[in-house]
């Protein structure tokens, strides 16, 4: 639109990364730990090791995701992660989230994104980092292990 003359509202960029690197996924969507402690933004930072799918469904595989949002009011400023399978579409959900300026809580109960029994456990793809932003939001840890 820029190119063609026409009126554009101005949008932030979120930063959106996605890329694969032999059998691993990594991902990115807006700020990370390091561009927050340098800005001074307060953030809570949380850690959570779902399943790319059901786990009672065979062939399910581990990945790390972790979770930024504002401390005092819940809003998603960043997620990473890394994993094999079904990373992709956590973090395009999150940056969509983000986008739409949902807090933890806001998304976590007015987006669904469901598919398949087999592919997702009932509690949906992406949600479970942000389950654990509101039932953990005191927490300070934010040292984590992930093995694969």
């Amino acid at each position: 639109d820029h190119i063609a003359g026409r009126e554009v509202r101005p949008r932030a960029t979120i930063g959106t990364a996605i890329v694969k690197v032999f059998d691993l996924t990594i991902a990115t969507t807006g700020w990370n730990e390091k561009r927050l402690s340098a800005s001074g933004r307060p953030f809570v930072a949380i850690h959570t090791h779902p399943s790319s799918h059901a786990g009672y469904y065979p062939g399910a595989k581990p990945m790390c995701l972790k979770l930024l949002a504002d401390p005092s009011s819940g809003e998603i400023l960043g997620a990473q992660g890394v994993g094999k399978e079904g990373l992709d579409k956590r973090i395009d959900v999150l940056a969509t989230a983000i986008r739409a300026g949902l807090t933890a809580l806001a998304a976590m109960w007015s987006m669904t994104a469901e598919s398949l029994p087999p592919e997702n456990s009932r509690t949906g793809r992406w949600n479970s980092p942000t389950t654990s932003r509101v039932m953990k939001m005191a927490s300070a840890s934010r040292a984590s292990r992930c093995d694969m």
